[in-house]
């Protein structure tokens, strides 16, 4: 099994949070479904005594038989206990009386977004919180996977509980450093960890999936997981848009135009046929709600130049091998597939590869890199709508910081030492860049030729290689 992991923050600031518990706090914990939050509240539960936790499961179905089902699970929890909650007044009751009894008090409600089926259970919980557990020392966590129903029950300023939560937490997916931390113990290479990022993105319940590659190697495991028709992840992405959203096939058809490399607004709206507020409006949604697009601008670069990408990795794996092979895997041509995925895998995991050294470079800036500081207050990519583009860009202070990052099996040769020096001098010229510090660099998988070496040297630019990556990664704080 996976451990647990990255999730010290928010541990942290539970743990604290009870340990100084003195008057009501209403925790809202929430996230798209795999994300963890289940896990991190068992944790904490396990922390503190068990007759001052609680742990509820609301199911889908009638007032009355969640009702019934709460009850079950507090038989379950505590086992000298066997309420009957006919009303929300009755669960109410039962927990400002176990409340006083035990002192303090714990209660997580998990997927409590369901309680919307019936709206006098979210206002008697309003109720209760006013009239009686703001001034108890309970704890209320109410988690939930749906982020759009979340957002109208407890976030928006006319939701019941609006403006009553002490506490907010959104669990996001992993980045790599703490996607790496959570297979230190899998015998797995960094360029392998790097590749297994790539498929599988952030999700801590796709790290077992992922771990099994050291025992089993890529291809099976990924047969297993995406190409069978059973696979655990075969249509994962169906499954995750159709419990967030309505008119599924609209994000659907964005999804698989940025798949194909339709970037712009412009050229999403054109293959969609989605006016350009319909396609703002969704593309939003796949932001705010769900992190599986991102909208990118490039850093100093013109606001015009927008981008729209798929910003989760699984996603991206998906659209761009099995949605898009969905014929071929229908009439199990698995091996057809398999080959594809194989053969065009690098140029995938090249993309991410920038991201991980761009996730670096955010954490190491005010240090340095080896012989190189950083310091930026601005990080991302710069391109042009002339087809320019330098992977890695940030400043701050007058410092102008450029690199280029590459993903190949040969040593990077001078010519991608000298495209950078022209794209520097191309970005800069006739503006107050050209006065700023210049810092170039180039992180290369398989290092350099000899020719490319000692041209950068000359040129007073600095090289990594994957071993470098390894190594800066492995000094970070654990998370």
């Amino acid at each position: 099994m996976v451990r647990f992991t990255d999730r010290r923050r928010e541990m942290e600031t539970l743990t604290e949070a009870f340990s100084t518990l003195r008057k009501g706090e209403l925790v809202l914990v929430y996230g798209r479904r795999r994300v963890g939050k289940t896990e991190l509240m068992r944790k904490f539960l396990k922390k503190i005594s068990k007759e001052q936790g609680l742990y509820l499961y609301v199911h889908e179905g009638t007032p009355a038989t969640q009702l019934r089902s709460l009850a079950e699970d507090v038989k379950r929890e505590w086992t000298n206990e066997n309420p009957v909650f006919e009303t929300w007044d009755s669960l109410y009751d039962f927990l400002e009386k176990k409340t006083k009894e035990r002192g303090k008090l714990v209660v997580v409600i998990d997927e409590f977004q369901r309680l919307h089926a019936d709206p006098q259970s979210l206002t008697k919980l309003q109720r209760a919180w006013d009239e009686r557990f703001k001034n108890l020392p309970i704890m209320i966590i109410l988690q939930g996977s749906s982020i759009g129903m979340i957002s109208k029950i407890a976030q928006n300023s006319r939701a019941p509980l609006f403006g009553r939560r002490t506490k907010e937490m959104r669990l996001d997916p992993f980045d790599y450093q703490a996607f790496r931390e959570a297979l230190k113990h899998a015998k797995l290479s960094e360029e392998q960890k790097i590749d297994l990022y790539a498929t599988f993105g952030g999700i801590p319940a796709y790290l077992d999936i992922a771990e099994a590659v050291a025992e089993k190697g890529y291809d099976e495991v990924i047969a297993e997981a995406f190409l069978n028709k059973n696979g655990r992840l075969h249509d994962e992405p169906q499954r995750l848009l159709s419990s967030e959203l309505r008119e599924t096939p609209r994000y659907w058809s964005i999804l698989s135009a940025i798949a194909e490399g339709k970037e712009t607004p412009k050229e999403i709206g054109d293959i969609t046929h989605l006016s350009a507020p319909a396609l703002q409006s969704y593309a939003r949604r796949l932001k705010d709600l769900l992190s599986i697009v991102a909208l990118k601008e490039p850093v100093l670069g013109k606001k015009k130049s927008t981008r729209y990408l798929i910003a989760d990795n699984l996603f991206r794996f998906w659209f761009r091998f099995i949605g898009k092979n969905a014929t071929v895997l229908e009439l199990e041509n698995y091996e057809s597939v398999r080959k594809v995925i194989l053969a065009e895998l690098p140029m995938l995991t090249a993309l991410v590869f920038e991201e991980v050294v761009i996730e670096l470079v955010r954490k190491l800036t005010g240090k340095q890199w080896v012989s190189m500081p950083i310091n930026v207050e601005a990080l991302g990519s710069w391109w042009d709508r002339k087809g320019e583009q330098i992977d890695v860009c940030g400043h701050a202070d007058n410092v102008l910081l450029l690199g280029e990052v590459k993903w190949r099996n040969e040593p990077t040769d001078i010519d991608v030492a000298r495209e950078l020096l022209r794209k520097k001098a191309y970005m800069t010229r006739g503006t107050k860049l050209e006065q700023y510090k210049h810092v170039l660099f180039i992180v290369s998988k398989s290092g350099f030729t000899g020719s490319a070496s000692k041209f950068m040297i000359e040129h007073a630019m600095h090289a990594f290689d994957l071993q470098d990556v390894t190594k800066a990664y492995d000094a970070l704080p654990q998370k």
